[in-house]
């Protein structure tokens, strides 16, 4: 028996055959083979079909960075884009990535705000004798 090489799978995502010639031969004295009728091959025959699995259909997710919070004073959103990169365009929605989250930001939530100056209180006052000393008013201000 002499068996030819596998074909390329007939499905190209899920389930697929391969074939392959299978060929009863016959060597002549000289080395060279001659194909001849299958009854005077000994042995199993070689299978001349399998089965395959098609490789496109693998999911291959390609995910970007997280975008900013949506939001710089509470509860926001993050986006990123989400693309399915194998050669069909065919992936498992079942394993794709999240393409949005919660977030949370609260650095724009506050601001300083200052006053006048004003003079510093006798508590606060040095202990030798100098001009007397400034210092700003400052409080925090709630959210916006």
């Amino acid at each position: 028996w002499a068996a030819g090489p596998w074909s390329s799978c007939s499905a190209t995502c899920e389930k697929g055959v391969q074939h392959r010639e299978v060929t009863c031969v016959y060597q002549l004295q000289n080395g060279t083979h001659v194909a001849t009728r299958p009854l005077y091959c000994q042995g199993p025959r070689p299978a001349p079909v399998q089965s395959c699995d098609g490789q496109d259909c693998l999911s291959v997710w390609e995910a970007s960075e997280w975008s900013q919070c949506s939001v710089s004073c509470g509860k926001g959103t993050q986006k990123r884009k989400v693309t399915c990169t194998n050669s069909q365009g065919k992936c498992d929605a079942a394993t794709r990535p999240r393409a949005e989250q919660e977030c949370q930001d609260y650095s724009g939530c506050y601001e300083w705000k200052t006053g006048d100056w004003s003079k510093v209180s006798p508590a606060h006052v040095p202990l030798r004798p100098s001009r007397g000393h400034e210092v700003p008013k400052r409080q925090r201000v709630s959210p916006r």
